[in-house]
């Protein structure tokens, strides 16, 4: 069932680079109803608010900057995880399925 099917918010993707714009379209096949974003840190607190995950494609420490630097409602509600890349943020190596967690 889709996110959408079960009325639940969708998932976000946000990318920078070109190769994390490919990896970006290929988690399609894990996450199909999901959003693609160029990653822009002024639109993460609306992101956030509007979709039930967000997934950077980027180096950890952007991610954490964004949120510190984000409302109080996003870095100090408990609720964000951070998963490293098992290859890199720009990797040009296959992502094995194994490799997704979901």
């Amino acid at each position: 069932m889709r996110n959408s099917e079960c009325g639940m918010k969708k998932t976000a993707i946000l990318y920078i680079t070109e190769n994390g714009l490919k990896l970006a379209v290929r988690l399609r096949s894990v996450f199909p109803d999901a959003e693609i974003v160029r990653y822009d840190p002024g639109l993460v607190p609306s992101l956030w608010a509007d979709h039930a995950a967000l997934v950077f494609i980027m180096a950890s420490g952007i991610v954490v900057r964004t949120i510190e630097q984000s409302p109080t409602s996003i870095h100090k509600s408990g609720l964000w995880h951070a998963v490293p890349s098992p290859t890199g943020a720009d990797a040009q190596e296959p992502v094995a399925e194994s490799q997704v967690a979901i």
